[in-house]
């Protein structure tokens, strides 16, 4: 999954140094780049797209008349294309799927016969707008940011090592308790 418009920031600077009491002078540049960091690793454990963005996800067509996203919320689909044999992508519309649970868990219920000249393994692209709208941001995710931001902070880490970090207990359960869990790839339902 990718995505292919502008990401925001979930926690603003201001915010980071308001919830740990910072009142000393800060880099707001540098406090930017930790939070930065922290959302990502936070959105991406808990496959939970905090703000909304449009993407791209691809898979494969194992048959079945629905497929999970592997993200949620989903507030919107845009398009659905397949990958013809010389690698062109041919768009197949959106008449024939229905976005269900977009909140909970969703899924592209696939109407009879919309995939039917595809066979299995086809590539599929779909494309969709994902993450919570204004107002609806998870507290629970954004406070595992701001400790998240906190320990890197304290610890004075550089930026480019974040990615070979281990997060904390306390940033680790507050992750496990937002995990969305795809209940299936490719299934019917």
């Amino acid at each position: 999954m990718r995505a292919t418009s502008e990401i925001g920031a979930a926690v603003t600077p201001e915010e980071f140094r308001r919830a740990i009491h910072l009142e000393e002078p800060a880099d707001d540049l540098t406090i930017a780049g930790y939070l930065s960091a922290a959302q990502e690793v936070v959105e991406t454990a808990c496959r939970r797209p905090l703000l909304p963005r449009d993407v791209i996800i691809e898979t494969r067509y194992l048959g079945g008349s629905c497929w999970w996203f592997p993200v949620a919320p989903v507030q919107s689909l845009t398009t659905v294309a397949a990958q013809a044999d010389d690698g062109s992508w041919t768009h197949l519309g959106t008449e024939g799927v229905v976005l269900l649970s977009a909140f909970d868990e969703p899924k592209l219920w696939i109407a009879e016969g919309y995939l039917a000249d595809l066979r299995d393994g086809t590539a599929l692209r779909v494309t969709a707008s994902v993450g919570y709208l204004a107002g609806a941001l998870r507290k629970g995710m954004c406070q595992a940011i701001i400790m998240l931001t906190k320990e890197w902070y304290d610890a004075g880490i550089a930026l480019e090592q974040t990615d070979a970090l281990k997060v904390s207990f306390g940033v680790e359960r507050l992750i496990k308790q937002n995990r969305y869990k795809r209940p299936a790839e490719w299934g019917h339902g």
